[in-house]
């Protein structure tokens, strides 16, 4: 099975969210719980090289969104409107998908190089 990024994931979002309303001291968490599913569902062997890349990348680059999303958004755990439901939504989609290019390239191009 080839590893990679799916364009809809839920527990992607899931993981953000988590970082975000409860603090970066979570991503420990979401790269257990990323080696736990990609040992037992996709079965890739432990001591490969790619599941521990592919998931510390995955937690290093949301706790990262996560603080930087922080930032910007007060994070109160209230909406106080739908155009701010907008915002951090779009703000999140954006500079996620755009910080995480280059990471997915890179552990793509080493998935088809074994």
């Amino acid at each position: 099975m080839s590893v990679g990024t799916d364009v809809w994931y839920p527990p992607a979002g899931l993981a953000l969210a988590l970082l975000m309303g409860l603090g970066v001291s979570y991503a420990p968490l979401i790269f257990v719980s990323g080696f736990l599913t990609s040992a037992i569902n996709y079965l890739l062997p432990v001591l490969g090289g790619n599941i521990w890349y592919v998931n510390g990348v995955i937690a290093v680059w949301y706790g990262g969104v996560a603080i930087v999303l922080r930032r910007y958004f007060q994070v109160d755990g209230a909406f106080r409107s739908l155009q701010e439901v907008g915002r951090r939504f779009g703000g999140s989609v954006l500079f996620d998908s755009v910080s995480s290019c280059p990471c997915n390239a890179v552990a793509s191009s080493a998935d088809h190089a074994q």
